[in-house]
């Protein structure tokens, strides 16, 4: 198995691990939301106001989140490519020279 191959398998376990993380990403700022705008519900006598605007603006935030770390995922995986395509005209470049 050649290094690009194994970095390849390395990050598509590292999307399935990220995948585990979104579920994290939205869970845990979700039920944190639920609670806060819980909270301020019953303080200020706003029900349900304030726990749609708080679970809200966390799934937004969550949304930020999941973008930001695909992206970084999407141009690692653009940089292996570029790199797999580099090695494999090389290898053609000495396979036509031997010729």
């Amino acid at each position: 198995m050649t290094d690009i191959s194994k970095e390849r398998n390395n990050l598509h376990f590292r999307i399935w691990m990220l995948m585990i993380r979104i579920i994290f990403i939205f869970g845990i700022p979700a039920g944190i939301g639920f609670f806060v705008g819980k909270y301020l519900d019953e303080r200020f006598s706003m029900r349900p106001k304030a726990t749609v605007i708080t679970l809200l603006l966390t799934f937004v935030l969550s949304w930020f989140i999941t973008v930001f770390e695909y992206g970084k995922i999407t141009k690692k995986l653009k940089a292996l490519d570029e790199k797999e395509e580099l090695e494999e005209k090389s290898k053609k470049n000495s396979q036509d020279n031997n010729l």
